[in-house]
């Protein structure tokens, strides 16, 4: 027996595997706290994720092998955002007009966070002098000048006549009619450009129809063509067409 085993008296120690201070929570050991009871399961936690205690770089936690979690935290990098041009808060605006016509619910997703593992909706602020896309990478917007008429305001009136019959093919040939809505020249417009203007601020819009909107993330969403020669929404209730 050595010395190190002994206690001052000289007589034998017991050497226990109760963990010092008691079970507990591991919280420097890795992203999330890790609970141990014993000695035994705090060394194979620290070389588990090859680690040693503090202090004592020559100890060891038992025989070496893979390590099978991260030590370190993975840092994201953190885009850039330029704020929004008046043009572009316009642009927010003007589509805002045109959902509101059309009877739309739009959603924007952001595709940085998407591809970074991040849930990517955002939140959305759209008014008269303040145009806001937020997510997890940060806030795109737009803040009218103080003191002058910075507001950017888009509008169309629509008319009954604007609403015909049309129809689709399913995927069985099977034609069915409903009751569609004609875009508008300038909408068309607007949509288009809207559609480009979120592509290149690396965003994407998604929308479901306000009559079968129910208020849930799993409803279905529109099916959309968005092209230089036509624009098609369609959802089980109407369509929405421009030619």
């Amino acid at each position: 027996m050595s010395d190190s085993e002994k206690t001052p008296n000289g007589s034998p120690a017991i050497i226990s595997d109760e963990l010092w201070g008691g079970p507990r929570f591991i919280e420097n050991a890795g992203h999330e706290p890790v609970y141990v009871e014993t000695k035994k399961e705090y060394w194979d936690l620290l070389n588990r994720r090859g680690l040693r205690m503090k202090d004592q770089q020559e100890s060891t936690t038992g025989p070496e092998r893979e390590v099978l979690e991260p030590t370190g935290v993975t840092v994201q990098p953190v885009p850039h955002l330029d704020p929004f041009s008046y043009d572009e808060a316009t642009l927010v605006h003007g589509a805002d007009r045109v959902n509101r016509n059309l009877g739309l619910v739009e959603t924007i997703d952001c595709d940085i966070c998407f591809a970074l593992g991040r849930h990517s909706g955002t939140r959305i602020v759209c008014r008269p002098t303040l145009v806001r896309v937020e997510c997890r990478c940060g806030s795109r917007e737009y803040i009218g000048p103080v003191g002058t008429d910075g507001a950017v305001v888009w509008n169309a009136a629509r008319t009954l006549a604007d609403r015909t019959t049309g129809g689709l093919f399913d995927g069985h040939g099977e034609y069915a009619a409903l009751p569609t809505i004609l875009i508008q020249s300038e909408e068309a417009t607007i949509l288009r450009q809207y559609t480009r203007m979120l592509a290149g601020r690396r965003l994407t819009a998604g929308y479901f129809c306000r009559g079968c909107w129910d208020g849930r993330p799993t409803a279905t969403k529109l099916r959309v063509k968005i092209s230089r020669d036509e624009i098609v929404m369609a959802c089980s209730c109407r369509l929405r067409f421009f030619r």
